[in-house]
């Protein structure tokens, strides 16, 4: 060998190498993008079909577009405040809380006008439950009627109404609704008991 000869340097070409560089990093994409996707996909649960105010939503309710089981489920078993067309996308400032279904199964939605107090300066909200007492207005005849107990009413909804003053240009006297699931049971009964009474919301603690 001659002495000036320098020792041959191994070589790759700039394509292969690029290939040995390419493989292992697109291995780590799709390995990150599986377990990542999931959670980066849109999560859209929409109604099959237009739902009324104070439904409580089931699974059969709902369709995925673009989204996940874990979203369905935390939609299932929660109930809209207002109609939903179908399709149309469920976001959580439309919903009220998760309760349990034998709540609000065989009920009817009521309003009760309400002061602040009976709202408790704004404390009670959806979801509580509370009883409703029904306090009949005394006469001269019977000074003294027994008050009707509802207990374990839920809340649906708490609405304050708009700003109405009475001829007297005076504020209402009841500027919140409250929204409660009445049993089907006690309908009658408050239908005829409550003429000329005064209702009275307490909440559970």
């Amino acid at each position: 060998m001659n002495a000036n000869t320098k020792p041959k340097r191994f070589s790759m070409p700039l394509s292969r190498l690029g290939v040995l560089i390419a493989i292992p990093v697109s291995a780590f994409c799709a390995l990150y993008l599986g377990l990542h996707e999931p959670q980066t996909r849109l999560h859209i649960p929409v109604p099959v079909r237009d739902l009324p105010a104070y439904h409580q939503i089931q699974l059969t309710d709902l369709v995925q577009k673009k989204s996940s089981a874990k979203t369905l489920t935390s939609i299932v078993n929660r109930y809209t405040l207002n109609p939903v067309p179908k399709d149309k996308p469920l976001s959580k400032d439309k919903l009220g809380p998760k309760v349990e279904s034998d709540r609000i199964s065989n009920t009817v939605a009521i309003g009760i006008p309400a002061t602040p107090a009976m709202v408790l300066g704004g404390n009670l909200e959806a979801g509580d439950i509370v009883d409703v007492i029904i306090v009949p207005a005394a006469t001269k005849s019977e000074p003294q009627l027994t008050s009707v107990l509802l207990p374990d009413i839920l809340v649906l909804d708490v609405k304050a109404m708009q700003e109405n003053k009475s001829p007297a240009n005076q504020l209402s006297e009841s500027p919140f609704v409250v929204v409660v699931a009445l049993p089907l049971a006690l309908r009658e009964e408050l239908a005829t008991k409550s003429v000329g009474a005064k209702l009275l919301i307490t909440r559970k603690l």
